[in-house]
């Protein structure tokens, strides 16, 4: 192994866990209470948030995604005015964060280490004070690591969201299943 391969896979490791510490926490599995959570769900607002260095993600094609993929389930998408004054509806978020990594050396190598997450936010209300309610991260899907080329960022960040996504549809149907007529 040349010093160049050791040292352009310790930054990727450094890259990874400057992601993960400054990502949002990722559960391993959707638990019987988190999917609970959607049960009767059937609007929700989408907001995505892009971060950082990868210039060619861009926020309004996700979101558009996103929404046209929940709008294809049957929920039924709102605009923050909407969610304002709806207190049974959900709060979708998408974040995707990304870094530039630069090897120097002759090639010049260039990629982007990325992150995305996808949580939805419901009003809660706290049992010991019932007057008190707040948004709270009633379900998440797990964080997504990764890497691609400076060419790929788009791409690889939109398969990440879209599979999130169809982790929380998956979710969401388990939750409230067709009935049969």
């Amino acid at each position: 192994m040349s010093a160049r391969w050791i040292a352009g896979l310790l930054e990727a490791i450094v890259v990874s866990t400057v992601l993960l510490v400054t990502g949002s926490s990722a559960r391993a599995r959707d638990t019987g209470q988190e999917q609970e959570t959607l049960k009767g769900l059937v609007r929700v607002h989408v907001v995505v948030y892009v971060e950082g260095s990868a210039n060619s993600v861009a926020s309004p094609v996700l979101q558009k995604d996103v929404e046209h993929a929940l709008q294809q389930s049957g929920l039924r998408v709102i605009s923050g005015a909407e969610l304002k004054s709806d207190p049974n509806a959900g709060l979708l978020i998408v974040s995707v964060g990304s870094l530039e990594d630069k090897l120097s050396g002759p090639e010049q190598l260039a990629g982007y280490a990325y992150r995305t997450d996808l949580n939805l936010w419901q009003i809660t209300t706290l049992s010991r004070a019932s007057w008190i309610r707040t948004y709270t991260a009633t379900w998440q899907a797990p964080m997504r690591l990764g890497t691609c080329g400076p060419d790929a960022v788009a791409v690889e960040v939109g398969k990440s969201v879209g599979g999130q996504v169809d982790q929380f549809l998956a979710a969401y149907r388990a939750a409230n299943p067709k009935k049969k007529q």
